[in-house]
């Protein structure tokens, strides 16, 4: 059995549980302040501004707030808005994410080029580096959030959830994932993997890769 299964994923899904409140709730008032000061560029011309603003103000909301025990606010703000939630007790990083279902319906993209990308979408499997890396071999988490209803929709919601990659995948073929938790909307979560079963399961997994002037819809 891999550390994931063993030691990563009981933890994951039980401070998933933990965290759901917390980050519904945030998620919440940081979408409604994203939407309020992204008006002035419309979306389907500037589709990157309101996932840009969102980080923004979903850290700055999560810097005011009591984290359960062991969580920190990371990242680097200065690159395109970059939020993390860590836990370093654990060395798990929850990292915010858009989801884009329409341009990815096939799956989860691949990593791209970037070595220390690829290294974190490789879940437990070994991967080839150069030189060893300096500090301790540290899970990441996908915290991928998409909308429910048009950007600019004072009624519309979101969605969160975690997701665990195994791979750096290839373009034109899915990213492998042994992980997919829903933050429900009244707190909770909901296992994908552990209903959905059978070779579907992989097309749960449509995310964004990471924070550039690509995020949109």
């Amino acid at each position: 059995m891999s550390k994931f299964e063993q030691e990563i994923r009981p933890f994951i899904t039980h401070e998933a549980v933990v965290l759901s409140g917390t980050l519904t709730e945030s998620m919440a008032t940081a979408m409604g302040q994203a939407r309020v000061d992204s008006r002035r560029y419309p979306h389907r011309e500037f589709p990157h501004v309101m996932p840009l603003l969102l980080r923004c103000a979903m850290r700055m909301e999560l810097e005011n707030y009591a984290l359960p025990p062991g969580w920190t606010v990371t990242g680097n703000s200065k690159l395109m808005g970059q939020l993390l939630l860590t836990h370093e007790e654990r060395a798990v990083d929850l990292r915010l994410l858009k989801e884009r279902r329409r341009t990815y319906s096939g799956g989860v993209p691949p990593a791209g080029h970037n070595q220390a990308r690829r290294r974190a979408w490789s879940g437990d499997i070994a991967f080839p580096f150069e030189v060893e890396p300096a500090e301790p071999e540290r899970t990441t988490i996908l915290w991928v959030w998409d909308f429910v209803g048009e950007p600019h929709d004072d009624d519309a919601g979101f969605t969160q959830r975690l997701v665990h990659t195994l791979a750096p995948g290839s373009y034109g073929r899915a990213v492998p994932c042994d992980l997919s938790l829903d933050m429900l909307p009244g707190g909770g979560i909901f296992d994908r993997l552990e209903f959905a079963g059978g070779e579907d399961s992989t097309d749960f997994f449509h995310v964004q890769l990471d924070e550039t002037a690509e995020d949109g819809d």
